[in-house]
């Protein structure tokens, strides 16, 4: 059987709920601080991190009540990860073209 009320239970949960709220407004608006950090960077100091200053104004486009850094996040993520790919491709090539040099030498 369900416990009834009591008047403070009532009164706490709307509170707890607004203090919730606020330190979330709290989060997102700070970390919107940071990206106006971020938009003073040059473009090479963005693409040491992984991002380009695209990046940084489409997460700052976003509405007021979203975390603009959760899709800057992904997106140096996805950078990170490109790049890694490129150089994986291209040390596989420059391995290819080495082997296929030694074998060419040799006849």
């Amino acid at each position: 059987m369900a416990r009834p009320a009591t008047v403070l239970g009532i009164l706490v949960r709307p509170f707890a709920s607004l203090m919730t709220a606020s330190k979330l407004v709290g989060t997102i608006l700070s970390r919107r601080l940071v990206m106006g950090q971020l938009g003073q960077m040059d473009d090479r100091m963005l693409k040491d991190i992984g991002l380009t200053r695209h990046d940084v104004w489409s997460a700052m486009a976003e509405p007021l009540f979203r975390d603009p850094t959760v899709g800057l996040v992904a997106r140096a993520r996805e950078s990170r990860l490109a790049t890694k790919a490129n150089l994986r491709e291209k040390l596989a090539h420059a391995r290819l073209v080495e082997t296929w040099e030694r074998e060419n030498r040799a006849a």
